[in-house]
């Protein structure tokens, strides 16, 4: 065995034993003893709200989740779509903790990551000028995820994500 390819191994084996060894600071889709899962996009007040969507996801084994969407005006006229996907079925996501800043890099769009907290909850926040703002929040049983046209401030997505959050 050439002497690259015993080194290729040796990292392939140290990189599975780190990887294997490796637990995610937030595991997605696992509901607390303290709060039951969300499963539906409710109409806060003072917002104008589109119709629910809801997908059952099942599959030959049995019902594997859900996914609903539903579109929304602020009463300030900020639109966004909020997606709320959850169950045994969908991956689940891993956030980083929070305090992680990125962007997409020297060949990028311009696009910046933050992962931080919308109130308990991780979630990644992703500012593009090109495309808009978006969340996505971890929550019991679920994620949440928020996209806007707009370009918001990350507190300003928050704050939406909260106020749908508290109206679930």
């Amino acid at each position: 065995m050439s002497q690259y390819k015993k080194i290729a191994l040796t990292l392939a084996i140290i990189m599975i034993s780190v990887l294997s060894a490796y637990k995610p600071p937030f595991p997605a889709n696992v509901a607390s003893a303290q709060e039951e899962p969300r499963t539906e996009l409710k109409c806060p007040d003072g917002w104008t709200c589109g119709e629910l969507k809801i997908t059952q996801l099942d599959a030959v084994s049995g019902k594997q989740g859900f996914w609903s969407e539903r579109e929304y005006r602020t009463g300030n006229g900020v639109s966004l779509k909020a997606a709320l996907i959850g169950g045994k079925g969908p991956a689940w996501l891993n956030v980083p903790a929070p305090g992680l800043e990125s962007g997409d890099g020297f060949l990028g769009a311009g696009k910046t990551y933050e992962t931080l907290f919308a109130g308990d909850y991780p979630a990644i926040l992703e500012l593009d000028r090109l495309l808009g703002t978006s969340l996505s929040v971890i929550i019991p049983g679920a994620t949440l995820t928020i996209e806007t046209p707009e370009s918001l401030s990350g507190d300003d997505i928050v704050e939406l994500a909260l106020v749908l959050l508290h109206a679930m």
